[in-house]
């Protein structure tokens, strides 16, 4: 798939990105996933960020500001909301 297709607004250099799949733990990431760098109760999935750039992903979600030299990759910066 390819990420235009999930992903509205994104640049349009990096429409063409394919995905292959989605992922929040850095070791179970593969090439052309997306890497949802998650805050959670135990772990903080933000201290992860380049072992999952390191085992493939192509583009990160993360509420973290974060800047990678690599510009193959996709750096989403997004707050998550909580829903109760």
């Amino acid at each position: 798939m390819l990420l235009k297709n999930l992903i509205s607004f994104i640049p349009e250099e990096k429409k063409k990105i394919k995905i292959t799949g989605l992922s929040t733990n850095s070791k179970d990431v593969k090439r052309g996933n997306i890497f949802f760098a998650i805050k959670g109760n135990n772990s903080n999935g933000e201290k992860f960020i380049k072992e999952a750039i390191n085992n493939g992903a192509s583009v990160i979600i993360s509420s973290k500001n974060f800047k990678y030299k690599n510009n193959k990759i996709l750096i989403i910066k997004k707050k998550i909301l909580e829903i109760f």
